[in-house]
């Protein structure tokens, strides 16, 4: 049996059509993709250049969340938290998220991408992040090649997080 178009095989596995979002993510190496994470459902962050961006699909809205002393290696996010890690001396940043709701704005602003642009830092909308805690360490040795984030079970805070560097 042989397939004419696999294309048509695409609506039966996603739900929407396929949203492209203009970004530049490059990768530091040519193993290691540790760049884009999504802690949860629409929201995804990811560095470029010395910057850490928080992309939300569903509005369409980047922001900024922190812009570092160096340019991250691989980052990782879970728990209220994004931490990111360097190339010299062990670099570590770990950055406290949190959220704060505002009224909802159902229309298109400046901040909103559409599909296939390039996305523009949020200014508005209904959400507004806190100004995040940012913490910088250089942990000594050499490269910080990837950043787990792990919470005990005991654990019913988010700020006992562990980060674990490789």
């Amino acid at each position: 049996m042989t397939i004419d178009d696999p294309a048509q095989n695409q609506q039966l596995l996603l739900p929407a059509p396929l949203t492209f979002f203009h970004a530049k993510i490059p990768f530091k190496h040519w193993q290691l993709r540790s760049l884009l994470c999504s802690p949860s459902p629409n929201t995804l962050y990811y560095p470029t250049d010395n910057n850490v961006y928080s992309l939300n699909p569903a509005t369409r809205k980047r922001e900024v969340v922190a812009t570092l002393p160096f340019s991250p290696r691989c980052i990782g996010a879970k728990y209220g938290w994004v931490c990111a890690g360097g190339v010299e001396n062990g670099q570590f940043a770990s950055i406290r998220v949190r959220q704060q709701d505002k009224s909802s704005d159902q229309r298109r602003g400046d901040d909103e991408v559409e599909e296939g642009e390039e996305a523009r830092e949020s200014t508005s909308g209904s959400q507004r992040r806190i100004s995040p805690d940012i913490k910088i360490s250089q942990l000594g040795g050499l490269i910080v090649n990837s950043v787990t984030l792990h919470r005990p079970p005991s654990s019913k805070s988010d700020d006992d997080v562990l980060a674990v560097l490789t």
